[in-house]
């Protein structure tokens, strides 16, 4: 029966992949090529794509008399990916008034003018 070694790393960006058996590195890897492949889906879109790497760290605290002391941390990593709003292009709804509230319709065929050869939609009940 073989015994692990046990190493402590420093924390630094060099060190990441290490980190939570690769989990942290896996995300931030994940997260930039959903960015990429929505760079190749919308190329015309130049808004930017962001990958976010928050660490969050929280000090453990002791406490001996009237000293107080820091013996570690507890840390949360959480990556984030932004990326811009998909948007349909402008969309011509109806407005009607029916016996349980507001409706809008739309036309299928005709994005942007509901009205373009579609007879009036009949009210569910």
């Amino acid at each position: 029966m073989s015994e692990t070694q046990q190493t402590l790393f420093k924390l630094e960006a060099e060190t990441l992949p290490k980190l939570d058996r690769g989990t942290v590195a896996a995300a931030v890897d994940g997260s930039i090529r959903l960015a990429a492949d929505d760079c190749l889906d919308r190329p015309s879109d130049e808004r930017p794509r962001k990958v976010i790497l928050q660490i969050e760290v929280k000090p453990i605290v002791e406490t001996h008399g009237n000293t107080i002391s820091c013996s570690g941390a507890r840390a949360v990593c959480k990556v984030r990916l932004r990326l811009p709003d998909k948007e349909t292009g402008d969309l011509d709804l109806g407005v009607r008034k029916t016996r349980k509230g507001g409706m809008f319709t739309f036309n299928e065929l005709s994005p942007t003018d509901h009205r373009a050869g579609a007879p009036e939609p009949q009210e569910d009940d």
